[in-house]
């Protein structure tokens, strides 16, 4: 008989190729292929809310200067592999991060969540048309980021006070203290681009003290 793998190994193996980018707390990863397609079914959903005449009901009003932001239903998270996944990325964050063995930090990152209120989970989808922008800005929560479902044309994140951008293609992940100012500069070309944005908690308070280098 063939020795079963503990579950946690096949997680590990998930973030294996994932890395920061030098001398920043900014972690970069691809999302696996059944994610993604995952990930199109929430942002079809989406943008058939986007079309309805009732949409600005739904529309995010934060910092963001885009076409239209809106939460993905939190019963589409609640039966998804994105949300375990993000759980585990933000356990494997900290892990690198503040060097923190697992038994210490599991099931202390969740995604975070508004209760009662009609946006549910931080994990919304951005949609971006010409002369959109999204100004610096930081988030609510410890740990936030971005994953890139459509960036034909390569418009960059911008993390200024480490003086990075990073350019995701189709399926790229990133995870980044949500103190770390970011923005999103002029959209110039006429495609359309969309990101999902979402917030993490830790449930300590271990990331109280993180800074932009760690």
């Amino acid at each position: 008989m063939n020795e079963r793998i503990h579950p946690i190994h096949k997680i590990h193996a998930l973030f294996q190729n994932f890395y920061f980018i030098e001398n920043t707390s900014i972690l970069v990863g691809s999302l696996p292929e059944k994610i993604i397609s995952e990930i199109d079914g929430m942002v079809d959903h989406c943008t058939s809310i986007m079309h309805d005449d009732l949409a600005y009901l739904r529309e995010h009003m934060n910092a963001g200067k885009n076409s239209y932001q809106v939460s993905v239903p939190s019963p589409m998270i609640e039966d998804s592999y994105i949300l375990p996944f993000l759980n585990h990325m933000g356990e494997f964050y900290v892990h690198k991060f503040k060097n923190l063995p697992y038994p210490d930090i599991f099931r202390k990152v969740i995604l975070r969540k508004d209760y009662g209120h009609y946006d549910g989970y931080n994990f919304w989808i951005n949609y971006s048309y010409i002369n959109d922008i999204n100004p610096v800005h930081t988030h609510g929560g410890s740990l936030s980021g971005v994953i890139y479902v459509k960036n034909e044309t390569g418009e960059e994140t911008v993390f200024p006070d480490v003086n990075t951008t990073y350019s995701g293609k189709r399926g790229d992940i990133v995870m980044f203290p949500s103190n770390l100012r970011h923005q999103v500069n002029l959209k110039e070309t006429r495609n359309e681009r969309i990101t999902i944005a979402y917030n993490m908690d830790y449930l300590d308070n271990y990331m109280s003290d993180m800074n932009y280098l760690g």
